[in-house]
């Protein structure tokens, strides 16, 4: 990752480029109702951690959105934290966190409907 490079702070994929973070992963959203990585997720982070060792690293130092700890669901539909996880990794929510206004995210994605999560203000103001 290049530095001025913005990660969103909820994302997997970046925490999945480096060892150090990937046990992180498993308390990803916090809150006591936030979707929870499951038994299959853990088991995931583990063969990673095990498979890869102390090798695999990504440096993490760009700018980190979501401060605010947006999350879109909670625990209750069939793969929370799946699908937690693909939103939070959603091209839509990085264009938001960065500033793009809803509706010019809303007119080039039409079929998409997106919508940022509830109560959630943009990292960075346009």
């Amino acid at each position: 990752m290049a530095p001025g490079d913005f990660i969103n702070t909820l994302d997997l994929v970046p925490k999945a480029w480096n060892y150090e973070d990937l046990g992180s992963i498993d308390n990803l959203f916090p809150g006591e109702q936030a979707p929870k990585c499951g038994d299959a997720c853990s088991l995931a982070i583990d063969l990673a951690q095990t498979a890869v060792g102390h090798s695999y690293f990504q440096p993490m130092d760009g700018t980190p959105l979501n401060n605010e700890q947006c999350l879109y669901s909670e625990a209750g539909n069939w793969f929370p934290f799946e699908d937690e996880a693909d939103s939070q990794h959603s091209a839509l929510f990085y264009m938001w966190l960065l500033g793009i206004p809803l509706e010019p995210i809303r007119a080039l994605f039409p079929e998409d409907n997106w919508s940022p999560p509830p109560n959630c203000s943009q990292s960075v103001k346009p």
